[in-house]
This record gives C-alpha cells, structure tokens and sequence, in this order.
C-alpha cells in the first residue's frame, strides 16, 4: 500500500517496461544492442559504441536455474558486490531508496541501486550522473514493474549482459575480452572480484584508475567473504594475485575521431551524463560521410606534401576510394616540393551556417582518446581581425576609414637608409580598413584596436561566440604580440554568424565537458536521438539569434570576398579565389606556429588550422601555401553541386565613390577613385586633404610665388601622410613637397600707374591697416584691393569694394587684418577698359596675436629680502611667434624699468619694506600687447 502511494503518478511518466525486451532483440540470438551512431540519412553507421576488442562477446544466459552458462563464481562476485538480496527484494530496497532520496534533499552519500534499478538506468530511463529525487522514485518504480513482470533469472541474465564496466565494455563477457583478453567463464576469482564491482563505478577500473580498481576489488571480495560464497584462504589469494591487464590494447580501441568525441559530449548533455556509456540508442548525427572521408584524406595529402612527401602523390580515402577533393589542392609550389616544413598535423570543422549543423570534422594528427583537437585554443593572429574591424563599423568607422600600416614604434634614427628603408617596405602607409584588414596588415589592426578599445572586442568576439580565454592581447614590450587564442570550433561558428546574415543558428545547451564557459548556441553533431523501442529521445529544432545586424554582416561578407582587395598579398595565385562568391580570412601567426584559413559561401563554411601545437615554428609556411590550399580544395568540393550563392545588399547600405587611401570624397588630385560601401549615415562629407597640389618653380625645385615668372611654374600633387606617417613616408621614399619659396624676382616691369607704396614688402602688420599708393592708368575701368594667403595663395579675399576713382599716391582703401596671422600676400588689381589687368603686390606678415607674459621671478607670495645693493631682480617669461619687442615691469602701476632683450631681466630698488604688486607687460614687434598677471611681494628688512 506505501509504495503504490509513493509511485502514485509516476506510471504516466516513464516508458513501458516491456520496452526493455527491445534492447536484447538480436538478428541471430539475444544479444544486448549497443548504441549506434549514424550518419545523415540514419542510413550508415557511423560507429558503434562497443571496444573492438569485445568483438568475440558470448551471450551469459542465466535462464530460470542455476544451470545456464553464466558463470558461477563472477555471478556470486555479482551479487554480493551490487545486490545481495537481489533473489528477495521487490526490484528495489526501502533503506536505499530513503538514503538516496535523503541524499538528494538533504545532501549526503547516497544509497546503492539495486541490479534491477541499475538495469532501468542502463536501459530504460536516463538519469544522469547525479539523478534527482523524482528519477530516484522513477527508477524504482520502474524495477518493481520489471521484478513482477520478468523472472529474476531473465533479470540477471540482461544485466549480466548488458552491464557497463567501463571503457565500452558492456556486458560480463565483454569485459573479461576487453580488460583480460578472455571470456567470462574463464575469469579466476581475483579478476571476477575485480569486474564485479565496476558497473557501481565504471571510471573505477583498472585501466583509468588502477588504484581505485584494487580497492574495489577488495571490497567485493569481503563482500563475498561475508555472504559465504568465498573462505579466507580464498579471499587472501585473490588479494596477492596478479593481475594482467591488456592496457595498450584497451587504449588503442578507445581511439575516436574529432567529431565522434564532438557528438558524443552532446548527447551526454541532451541525456544526461554517461548517454555515452549506455546500450540501445539510435544516434543520427549531423555528418556527411563522403565529405568525411574527403576530408580526411585531402588534408593528409597536404600535410605529407608539406613534410617533404611526393608532391604529387595522394592519399586514398579511408574506406579505399579515391580522393577527390585533393585533386583540387594548388599545385605546390617550385620551392615547397620535397621540403619538410616541420608541422604536426592539421585540423578541420566544415558547418553549414544556416542551421548550426557539423558536416565533417577531422584531425590528421593523433591526440589521443581525451583530446577534441578543434576545441584546443591556440594562438590566433589575424584571424581575430574580425572582431576588432567588426567592432570598429559597429562605432561609425567604414570599410572606407583610412588607418596607418606604419611601425608602431618611430624608425630608428640611428639606422642606416637602407635599413630603414627595408622596414618601411614592410608597411604599407595609409590604407583604407578594407584593405587593411582583408590583407591582415598587423600594425593596422593594433591601430584600430587602439582606437576602439579592447574590452569593446572581446565583448564582440564573446557576443559572436568565441568564448573568453587566456588573451594574449599586446603587452607594452610587445606591440605586435597576436591578440587572443581561440579554438577551431569557435572562429567556425562565430564566422557563421556572418556567413547567415548576422544570425546564429545552433543547438541551445553546450557539452558539459568544456573547460570554456558555455554559449548561449552550440553547433549541432546530433540531430536525433531514439532508444531501443524507437521512442524519440531528442530531435533538433535549430535556434536562433540575432547578433549583427543585417548591414553590418553584408560589410564583413563584402570585404572578405573582395579578391582585389587581398591581390597586393596573394598575387595571381590565390588560393582563396574558388570561382564562385566565398568569404575568406587566411592568417599566420608570429612566431609561425598556426596558420589558418576560415571561409564560406551563404551555405558552406570550411575553417582550417594547420601547424604545431607544441610551439615549434613551421620552417617556410606562409598565407599562401598553409591551411588555405585545404581550404581551396574542401569549399569547391563542398559546393561542387550546389549554385553560386552571393549576398544580397540589404537596404541601408549602399556605395558612394571616394579617393582611395583616404576614404574622403574625391578632388580632381585624387589619383585612384574607389567605389566603397557605407552603412547610411556614415558617408564621408569632406573632401580628400591625402593628395595635395603644390606650384612649383621647374627650375629651381621650390616653392613658387607669386613674384616667380608665370613661365616656370608647374602644378604638381603630392601625398602629405598624417604626421604619424612622415617617419615611414620618408624612410620609403615617398617624394615630399619642397619647403623652401622661391627668391623674390625684381619687378621688371614696374607700371607707373599701379603701384603699391605701403605696406612695404615684408611689413609686419596688426589690426586696421591703411594701404596707399597709385591706381590711375588712363584706360582704368576700377581697382580692387586683395589679399590670399601665402607667398603663392591659391584663393584670394577682396577688401572693401571695388573703385572707379583714380588714386596717385594717396589711399586706396584700409584693410582689416583682424582674426589673420601669417605670411599674406596683398594685391592691387587695376582692370582696364579693353580687359587688361595690371597688378601691383607685396608680401606682408599679419601678427594679430597676443604674446605670451609671465613674471617667473620673484613668484606670487615670496618674502624678499634686499641685496647688498639694495636692488631685487625681476624676470618675466616672454614669447611671441614673429618677436617680442620689450618688456615693461610696473610696480603698484608705476613703470620701473623695461627689457628689450632675452633673458627679460630688469633691477628694482624697493622705496621701503612691505607689500607691493608687480606685473610685466608684453609688446611684440607688431606692437600687440599683453598684461601679465599679478604677482604679490613682501619685502623685508
């Protein structure tokens, strides 16, 4: 009556016991089922979990007597080591049923399940590594069911046979074949006690923890002492004996492929901790097996070629066909064949970005059972670049933004030319940050990390799914150091992102066996999950989320399938051109360790890592001849029968033509005139400033005036990079404009009638400024006064309006100079009835700016004491761009004495002691003045 209380409810929520009958349904014989992996279709297996080395496995039939085949002594070592009262209970014990359900509230260690409990664990319900209080009564409801509806007999015999006992060995038999290379009934006691205990804790054998595993197998025998199946004298035998353990083999069999290890962490998180280590399921997963197994051997083709192989040889596929996809890879070039490049091995994950969906993922190198190759973080070089430029279009910067790929540090002044000039040839000056960035040039990314911020890019590299790790963003003392590591899997998913229009599309749990904090998505190796009676466990439905915006995901897709764009790195043999629209980043890290290439078309993405992961550089391995040739052949075969798909621009975005480098509208200087995109509102709105014009005499090579004959001026434009720039400008070579004017050519042919007379040439000038001299050439129509700047001003600005009335030497009109500083040129213009104009000009300098004034000593508060003589100095600091003229101290407002020479020095004889205020008034050469502040003395006795 308690226990049908106490399961009251729970029949509705478990599978039908009779299902376990499906589980040990053979073609030829009762056999317990294993769990099957396959591939998309659910048409070929993939892999079976069972060790290779149980292959021989026999049938333990205990039947409904103590007659059957299973042997007697494991059985005794059974039973007394997981259920003693296995032949009285009713499928479960009340005490452990309360100690477990104790446990769970209340924390505590749990009470052991029962053999019948363990068989609806191993079979008919997922509970986990650590079930709760609600699978608990689950599971014991389900092993009272099967204890009334099945004989103990038929019980044992599937347990006996369907057991887990570590490292794939399901079943007693399978066991004994897999850890002592023998069949059950041939196991001595020290073994049997040894295997018996294991389906209470697999991880606790002999060949992950050999320790723990003698432990048990002492435990069992006492056991076994204890329930009389065993004497002292036995037990004590079985404690001294050896044990010959098959370790090697055990390992050998346990070898799993990258996406094996990939599917079956995700079915433990979709099932429960230790799916993996269970019988019956039906596993469709997500993999193409032909594109499998053209993977694998196209990357093991290139890696033989780049550690010295036949450079055209090629390597068969594993199943013996031949491999397609490596008749795709370039061909080698003349300086790569039969050279060892001294790399370990290669990597490979292939997506389909519309669904999150693992096509293929291989490793040519052998990592061992524990290692999933493309999760392992590794340096990660320009393949960061993504986030950085991403982060930067997302903050109003454009493909179009022009950034400096000039050293990071100033050249070297103490270096000879040529050595500064092989530097400077590393580096390509000012550049848009499309070209920038397709091209990975580093100290243009380190630039624009600069300008964005880094936390900004690892908040968008987390966002697009990289999840954090150890950065190895620069350090002060290493400029150029490679910004982050990131895995295989996650530059992958998160290049889908971009590859799906902004959307990530994935499977919404994460393997609980990474060491990385877990994504919101994970890409999907399973697509559906069966047991043994064909009941759906788990069938994907793809989930969603946006990430970028349309806009800026068609930014990054445009750039990175811009095959001009990366010509200056690539040349003509560009392994990343695939004949059909594909986006594509290649990166190299420094030191050469890694190299990688990720890309993909709207519906394919193939992401490579080739190199060393003990940090051994690579000898000779550059963008061109590392992972992209394997990614060139995988994405063609990838794609071999799908349409050219290309992105479709979304509305607001669109291109505008600009001057290339500077990304600014175009001038008529402009050299190169690129069309570019923008997101709307991020147009540039000036205009190029990058190439500048210049009038320049031919035959001096200076600059031109406006006094230089007409004759020998020529235009000529140059490049005026960001100051930041001049250092590599120079050291490349780049021709800059002269800075030294052309002599001031006498004036030959001086007309009588138009005539400046002041100012005088080189004047210097302030404030309202009356302008004389003669304007009274008989055919006069009207004069004009002007002014530009500089010797050879390029525009010119009118004063006052134009004048009909002749002038002889006399005023033509009073000019303003207020707000202008500098070198101008101020003209008189005469324009003549029959359209003639004579003019008149001189170069003048405009000072309308205050000097600098400060009394630095004594300062403000000082308490002075008199000299001998009686007399106490005054200093002022005094500085003006075109000369100071004086300086006058004043004391309490009476001028005491004036300095018309550096050092600004003058002697004061105080009148009496106590307080007095000083200031110091400033006039420059023009005559602008200005007042310090005042400083408060006290002098003393």
């Amino acid at each position: 009556m308690g226990a049908a209380v106490l399961f009251l409810g729970l029949s509705s929520e478990v599978p039908d016991v009779g299902d376990i009958e499906a589980y040990f349904a053979g073609d030829i014989g009762p056999r317990y089922r294993p769990t099957v992996l396959l591939d998309r279709t659910g048409t070929i297996v993939v892999a079976e979990l069972t060790h290779p080395l149980a292959s021989d496995q026999r049938w333990l039939d205990w039947g409904q007597t103590q007659s059957g085949t299973a042997p007697s002594r494991f059985v005794e070592a059974t039973l007394a080591a997981q259920d003693p009262e296995f032949w009285s209970h009713n499928g479960y014990r009340w005490e452990q049923l309360l100690a477990a359900l104790t446990a769970r509230v209340f924390g505590g260690r749990q009470g052991g399940a029962t053999i019948t409990e363990q068989l609806v664990q191993q079979t008919l319900l997922f509970t986990g590594s650590a079930p709760d209080a609600r699978l608990i009564l689950q599971r014991a409801h389900l092993a009272a069911q099967l204890t009334r509806r099945y004989s103990r007999g038929e019980l044992l015999t599937w347990y006996l046979n369907s057991a887990h006992y570590g490292n794939l060995a399901f079943g007693a038999d399978a066991a004994a074949l897999v850890y002592f290379g023998k069949h059950a009934n041939e196991l001595n006691l020290a073994e049997s006690a040894l295997l018996a205990g294991l389906p209470s804790d697999p991880r606790a054998n002999p060949i992950d923890d050999p320790a723990a595993a003698r432990r048990l197998q002492r435990t069992v025998l006492e056991s076994m002492l204890a329930a009389g199946y065993i004497t002292e004298t036995e037990a004590e035998r079985a404690r001294e004996q050896p044990l010959n353990v098959q370790a090697a083999s055990v390992r050998a069999g346990l070898a799993r492929s990258d996406f094996l290890q990939y599917a079956l962490g995700q079915l433990n998180a979709i099932l429960g901790e230790g799916a993996d280590s269970r019988g019956g399921l039906r596993v469709v997963t997500s993999i193409d097996p032909d594109l499998q197994l053209q993977v694998e051997c196209t990357t093991e083709t290139h890696v033989q070629r780049l550690l010295g192989g036949d450079p055209g040889a090629i390597v068969a596929a594993a199943d013996g066909s031949a491999c397609v996809a490596a008749t795709l890879l370039p061909p080698m070039r003349p300086g790569d064949a039969g050279v060892d490049h001294n790399l370990s091995g290669a990597a490979v994950v292939i997506l389909d970005p519309t669904n999150g969906e693992i096509l293929a993922l291989a490793d040519v190198e052998s990592q061992g059972p524990d290692t999933l190759s493309a999760e392992l973080p590794r340096p990660a070089g320009s393949m960061f670049d993504p986030f950085i430029y991403l982060t930067a279009f997302a903050g109003g910067f454009t493909p179009g933004t022009m950034v400096l790929d000039v050293p990071v540090d100033e050249l070297s002044s103490d270096a000879s030319s040529a050595e500064a000039s092989s530097t400077a040839a590393e580096y390509q000056g000012p550049v848009r940050m499309r070209i920038a960035f397709v091209n990975g040039y580093r100290a243009a990314a380190i630039r624009t990390l600069e300008l964005i911020g880094l936390e900004n890019v690892l908040r968008t590299s987390q966002r697009m799914g990289v999840r954090p790790a150890e950065s190895l963003f620069m350090q002060q003392d290493q400029p150029l150091q490679d910004p982050a590591v990131a895995s295989l899997n996650d530059l992958a998913f998160s290049f889908a992102v971009m590859a799906n229009g902004g959307r990530m599309v994935g499977w919404e749990g994460a393997p609980p066996e990474q060491e990385a904090p877990p994504r919101e998505l994970e890409p999907t190796a399973v697509l559906q999950v069966e047991d043994a009676s064909g009941r759906v466990l788990f069938s994907y439905e793809p989930s969603a989320r946006v990430v970028l915006s349309p806009q800026l995901a068609f930014l990054m897709n445009d750039i990175l399938s811009d095959e001009p764009a990366r010509w200056s790195t690539f040349g003509q043999a560009n392994p990343l051109e695939v004949g059909r629209p594909a986006a594509a980043l290649a990166g190299l890290t420094e030191p050469p360790t890694d190299s990688w290439t990720v890309g993909y078309t709207p519906s394919r993405l193939v992401a490579i890592w080739l190199g060393n992961r003990d940090d051994e550089p690579m000898r000779l391995i550059g963008r061109q001849n590392g992972a992209a040739p394997i990614w060139h052949a995988l994405l063609r075969y990838a794609t071999r029968e799908r349409p050219a798909e290309a992105w479709t621009m979304p509305p607001g975005v669109g291109t505008l033509d600009v001057c290339d480098p500077s990304g600014l509208l175009p001038t008529a200087y402009c050299p190169q005139v690129v069309q570019e995109l923008f997101i709307q509102g991020t147009e540039p709105t000036t205009f190029d400033d990058l190439y500048q014009p210049f009038r320049i005499n031919r035959e001096t090579g200076k600059l031109a005036t406006l006094f230089t004959p007409i004759d020998l001026v020529e235009e000529r434009v140059y490049l005026i990079p960001p100051a930041e720039a001049a250092g590599w400008a120079q050291a490349a070579g780049i021709e800059h404009p002269p800075v030294e004017y052309d002599l001031l050519y006498p004036d030959r042919d001086v007309h009588p009638e138009v005539q400046l007379l002041t100012p005088e040439p080189f004047d210097l000038l302030r404030g309202d400024v009356l302008v004389r001299g003669t304007a009274s050439e008989p055919q006069m129509d009207y004069y004009r006064l002007q002014y530009g700047q500089g010797l050879n001003p390029s525009r010119w600005v009118q004063i006052g309006s134009d004048s009909e009335r002749p002038v002889r030497s006399g005023t033509l009109g009073r000019w303003d100079t207020s707000g202008l500083n500098g070198l101008y040129i101020l003209q008189l213009l005469v324009v003549l009835s029959d359209g003639r104009i004579e003019t008149s000009a001189v170069p003048v300098t405009v000072d309308n700016e205050a000097p600098e004034a400060e009394i630095i000593s004594p300062l403000d508060g000082d308490r002075l004491s008199l000299e001998a003589s009686g007399e106490l100095l005054l200093e002022a600091l005094a500085r003006d761009i075109f000369g100071v003229a004086r300086v006058e101290f004043y004391v309490d407002g009476r001028r005491v004495a004036v300095a018309d020479q550096f050092p600004y020095v003058a002697a004061w004889r105080p009148s009496r002691p106590g307080s007095y205020q000083l200031e110091a008034r400033v006039f420059d050469t023009a005559g602008n003045l200005t007042i310090s502040d005042v400083v408060e003395v006290v002098v003393v006795p």
